[in-house]
């Protein structure tokens, strides 16, 4: 599990055995009892700019997983843990995901995860 600085800092980067990807783990700022554990990746090969979110495997996680009810969002339902983890993201991310954007034009941003 990574965390990242409050201030900006160099963030480490990681290669995937392809040698196609390269990226940084996350955790910083927002409720973190719903922040997730999560990696944002660059994939070259589909000029893609990836947020993967790992799954429930720990007891704080379960925090979010018995959020269980739904909230009303965008015309139907969302499970309200899920949904809170995903703005807890989002505010955590935004300013990094807006600068890989602009780094990266024609990259698309996409989100994968796991046991969601």
């Amino acid at each position: 599990e990574g965390s990242a600085a409050a201030a900006p800092a160099p963030a480490p980067q990681h290669s995937a055995s392809s040698g196609s990807l390269s990226g940084q783990e996350g955790q910083a700022a927002a409720p973190l009892q719903y922040l997730p554990v999560y990696f944002i990746a660059l994939d070259h090969s589909t000029c893609s700019i990836m947020v993967v979110v790992r799954g429930t495997s720990a007891l704080r996680d379960l925090v979010t997983d018995l959020c269980g009810h739904t909230t009303p969002f965008l015309g139907g339902h969302a499970h309200w843990g899920m949904l809170r983890a995903a703005r807890a993201l989002v505010v955590t991310e935004m300013d990094r995901l807006t600068s890989l954007v602009s780094q990266h034009p024609g990259y698309g941003i996409r989100f994968l995860g796991h046991s969601l």
